[in-house]
């Protein structure tokens, strides 16, 4: 008795799974970053849903550190593609990032470009199907080139089509 209690209590309670396969959603993200110096900057993605679990991601960023050593400040742009894996699909989705892509450093008129990838994760809240917010952080790391290895995080905005 007890147990049929409890899992009919569960199934009215239950959140609707609302992420999906074919599903894309376009970011909007706000975010603080870190090099040697610290800054902030903003990005844009794109994911499409391989399945419930399994995205496709490609992004660009931009971010601003205005107080770099020797007083130079430095913009770092970044274009990146890679997967996330969606640890849950419900309201709450915890997820994990990596992705592959280009990054140039401008710093005082002097242009550095590097390719690396980007990993992370982050946490979206999805209280309607067409939107939701998070948080999130991404560690760049260079493998080829001068540019210099930076964490950016922040909020994101999600729209679902």
């Amino acid at each position: 008795m007890l147990r049929s209690t409890a899992a009919i209590a569960v199934l009215l309670l239950a959140t609707p799974a609302v992420a999906g396969q074919g599903e894309h959603h376009l970011s909007l993200r706000g975010s603080y970053a870190s090099a040697q110096g610290h800054g902030a900057g903003a990005a844009l993605a794109h994911t499409w849903g391989i399945d419930d679990f399994w995205n496709l991601t490609t992004g660009a960023g931009w971010s601003m550190l205005p107080d770099e050593p020797e007083d130079v400040s430095l913009q770092l742009i970044n274009v990146n593609t890679g997967v996330l894996y969606h640890l849950d699909a419900f309201q709450w989705i915890p997820y994990a990032a990596l992705t592959l892509g280009g990054y140039a450093g401008l710093a005082d008129g002097d242009a550095e470009f590097a390719f690396g990838f980007e990993v992370g994760g982050g946490i979206d809240y999805r209280p309607a199907r067409r939107w939701g917010i998070g948080l999130w952080a991404r560690y760049n790391v260079m493998v080829v080139g001068d540019v210099p290895n930076y964490l950016t995080a922040g909020l994101q905005a999600n729209l679902y089509f």
